[in-house]
Protein backbone atom coordinates (compact mmCIF):
# COMPACT_ATOMS: atom_id res chain seq x y z
CA UNK A 1 0.00 0.00 0.00
CA UNK A 2 2.98 2.67 0.90
CA UNK A 3 4.20 1.34 -2.18
CA UNK A 4 1.37 2.11 -4.17
CA UNK A 5 0.85 5.22 -2.69
CA UNK A 6 4.58 6.75 -3.18
CA UNK A 7 4.31 5.77 -6.77
CA UNK A 8 0.85 8.35 -7.35
CA UNK A 9 2.65 10.86 -5.47
CA UNK A 10 5.72 10.77 -7.95
CA UNK A 11 3.48 10.57 -10.93
CA UNK A 12 2.81 13.92 -11.25
CA UNK A 13 3.89 15.20 -14.52
CA UNK A 14 1.71 18.81 -14.36
CA UNK A 15 4.03 19.98 -11.09
CA UNK A 16 1.23 19.79 -8.51
CA UNK A 17 2.51 21.12 -5.19
CA UNK A 18 -0.35 18.75 -4.01
CA UNK A 19 -2.15 16.35 -4.73
CA UNK A 20 -5.58 13.83 -3.79
CA UNK A 21 -4.88 11.93 -1.34
CA UNK A 22 -5.02 7.87 -2.84
CA UNK A 23 -6.98 6.84 0.59
CA UNK A 24 -9.32 8.92 2.43
CA UNK A 25 -9.79 13.09 2.22
CA UNK A 26 -7.49 15.52 1.73
CA UNK A 27 -4.37 16.50 -0.23
CA UNK A 28 -1.09 15.56 0.65
CA UNK A 29 2.41 17.68 -0.75
CA UNK A 30 3.68 16.21 -3.60
CA UNK A 31 6.61 18.00 -4.55
CA UNK A 32 9.32 20.28 -2.06
CA UNK A 33 7.36 23.28 -2.78
CA UNK A 34 4.34 21.41 -1.19
CA UNK A 35 6.13 20.38 2.30
CA UNK A 36 8.00 23.79 2.32
CA UNK A 37 4.47 25.50 2.81
CA UNK A 38 3.39 22.37 4.98
CA UNK A 39 6.58 22.95 6.86
CA UNK A 40 6.24 26.99 7.02
CA UNK A 41 2.68 26.51 8.36
CA UNK A 42 3.29 24.39 11.17
CA UNK A 43 5.97 26.56 12.40
CA UNK A 44 3.83 29.53 12.02
CA UNK A 45 0.97 27.78 14.30
CA UNK A 46 3.63 26.55 16.75
CA UNK A 47 5.51 30.06 16.91
CA UNK A 48 1.70 32.19 17.37
CA UNK A 49 0.32 29.78 19.90
CA UNK A 50 3.62 29.71 21.95
CA UNK A 51 2.87 34.17 22.13
CA UNK A 52 -0.65 33.48 23.37
CA UNK A 53 -1.48 33.74 26.96
CA UNK A 54 -4.19 32.21 29.05
CA UNK A 55 -4.71 35.87 30.05
CA UNK A 56 -5.42 36.95 26.56
CA UNK A 57 -8.18 34.62 25.71
CA UNK A 58 -9.98 35.25 28.53
CA UNK A 59 -10.62 38.75 28.48
CA UNK A 60 -11.29 38.57 24.76
CA UNK A 61 -13.89 35.83 24.86
CA UNK A 62 -15.25 36.67 21.61
CA UNK A 63 -12.21 37.00 19.29
CA UNK A 64 -9.45 35.24 21.06
CA UNK A 65 -5.84 35.79 19.83
CA UNK A 66 -5.92 32.28 18.38
CA UNK A 67 -8.36 32.67 16.03
CA UNK A 68 -6.32 36.17 14.91
CA UNK A 69 -3.27 34.10 14.18
CA UNK A 70 -4.36 31.12 12.89
CA UNK A 71 -7.37 31.77 10.63
CA UNK A 72 -5.19 33.82 8.31
CA UNK A 73 -2.33 30.93 8.55
CA UNK A 74 -4.90 28.19 7.38
CA UNK A 75 -6.41 30.41 4.57
CA UNK A 76 -2.73 31.19 3.61
CA UNK A 77 -1.97 27.61 3.18
CA UNK A 78 -5.17 26.77 1.69
CA UNK A 79 -4.41 29.11 -0.58
CA UNK A 80 -0.95 28.29 -1.75
CA UNK A 81 -2.59 24.61 -1.90
CA UNK A 82 -4.64 25.86 -4.27
CA UNK A 83 -2.43 28.32 -6.16
CA UNK A 84 -0.42 25.28 -8.01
Amino acid sequence: MIKEYIKYLKDNPEGYWFKAKLYGFGWAPAAWQGWLVLFVYIVAITLFSLTVSHRSVVVRRHTPNTQRGATPSTLKILIASRWK
